[in-house]
């Protein structure tokens, strides 16, 4: 299995710019991660992507909708963070908190 993390901001007065760009090319969700009231200057946002197989994935990241994406990113914003993680097992974290 496949995790993709990409964390990256967006200035405040390119928001409209971005969210109309972000709608057409983007099929998953996006959370905004935090603002700090509306006087912020930037606004954060976290992408999250899995995957079963590498196939998948790959098959993903070379779409010309993740590549514009990236670039769509890059152009109005700036790209904070972008991890890939391979799990090779499975657990559920809150079943070893006691």
């Amino acid at each position: 299995m496949f995790f993709l993390l990409l964390r990256f901001e967006i200035p405040a007065n390119k928001i409209n710019e971005f969210d109309l760009a972000f709608r057409q090319i983007v099929k998953w969700p996006v959370y905004a991660l935090y603002t700090i009231g509306e006087e912020a200057h930037t606004k954060t946002f976290e992408l999250t992507r899995e995957w079963e197989s590498e196939t998948e994935m790959q098959q993903e990241l070379e779409s010309p909708d993740f590549v514009n994406m990236i670039g769509m990113v890059r152009v109005l914003g700036n790209l904070l963070t972008s991890r890939l993680y391979n799990v090779s097992g499975e657990s559920n974290i809150l079943e070893t908190i006691h």
